[in-house]
């Protein structure tokens, strides 16, 4: 078969262009926050025992300055970033924390277990002051009589008056959810944010918790916060039977004499393996929205949740290209 002519050649060069310009966002926008393991310097094995990633100021784990910062190309906040050496395990009894005001990225040069708990509220936005607005480009309304809820990868709840978050952000873009509205009480905080890659196997057998913060409850019911974002890619990637991830939005507070408050929206989930690796999923993720506190305030609705068999377009301080499977 041969190459197919065009009669129109302006309009076939417009298409050329049009399909090159999809092409670079496929490339580069669409995984535009995947960062390279092997691209960061390792501070060494993971710490054992509970861990804390702190990214205020400047990065620390456990109290001590460590990691560092990356501002991505695209918009994004600031990100903090923490790379261990591959092998790292953390046990099924110990917990990592990462919190702080900026997402924050856990990554490790080699094979990684997550049997622990991790609790995710690094980038999170707060919740509103009593008769306020929360925090966010999804934060819920509010008002003396009730508080909505804070959307992000779903929308939030309206509650009487008071508007309900949208959505807002991308699969790719890490950054926390939004404050849900205040009312009598004060509205439930979004989670935060958090990207665990790994250049081998990404195993997770606990639990991964970016769960939006409940609203309070009160003559008026405030508004719960939205789910936060986790974005997990490896080579091969695994979740057992025995892990649970949840971005649920925060469920909105109960009313003693006016209205409830609005459930926050769901987060966003987002898994990458390598296209020759796996993804294997027999555990549990949960993206709901927050339950709504009373009429005539509304549930908040589900977050997206995606896999992609792809190479990675992994991002560094210094290039971008496609890795390619680990020997």
């Amino acid at each position: 078969m041969g190459i197919a002519h065009c009669s129109f050649p302006l309009v076939c060069r417009l298409l050329l262009i049009g399909v090159l310009l999809w092409l670079t966002s496929a490339a580069g926008g669409a995984k535009g926050e995947i960062l390279d393991p092997s691209a960061f310097a390792s501070l060494g094995p993971l710490p054992a025992g509970n861990v804390i990633l702190e990214t205020s100021g400047m990065p620390q784990v456990n109290g001590s300055p460590a990691g560092e910062l990356f501002t991505p190309s695209d918009g994004g906040p600031e990100l903090a970033v923490f790379t261990f050496d591959g092998g790292d395990v953390l046990g099924a009894g110990d917990t990592l924390t990462a919190t702080g005001s900026r997402p924050a990225v856990l990554l490790f040069q080699g094979t990684a277990s997550l049997l622990g708990n991790v609790l995710v509220s690094a980038g999170a936005r707060v919740g509103g002051s009593a008769g306020s607005a929360g925090a966010g480009p999804g934060a819920g309304q509010g008002n003396s009589q009730g508080g909505a809820g804070a959307g992000y990868g779903g929308a939030g709840g309206n509650s009487g008056l008071a508007a309900r978050g949208g959505m807002y952000g991308t699969q790719t873009i890490l950054q926390g959810g939004s404050g849900g509205g205040g009312a009598s009480g004060t509205g439930g905080d979004g989670s935060g944010a958090l990207q665990i890659g790994a250049l081998g196997l990404l195993s997770v057998g606990g639990t991964i918790d970016a769960r939006g913060g409940d609203g309070s409850n009160g003559t008026g019911g405030a508004g719960g916060g939205s789910g936060g974002q986790l974005i997990l890619h490896a080579f091969d990637l695994t979740l057992s039977a025995t892990s649970f991830l949840t971005v649920r939005g925060g469920d909105g507070g109960l009313p003693s004499g006016a209205d409830g408050g609005g459930g926050g929206g769901g987060g966003r989930v987002h898994f990458i393996h390598n296209a020759d690796g796996a993804l294997a999923n027999d555990g549990f993720v949960l993206v709901s929205g927050g339950i709504a506190g009373g009429a005539p305030a509304q549930n908040g609705t589900a977050a997206s949740s995606r896999s992609m068999a792809a190479t990675p377009t992994w991002v560094s301080p210094h290039r971008i290209h496609r890795r390619p499977p680990p020997c």
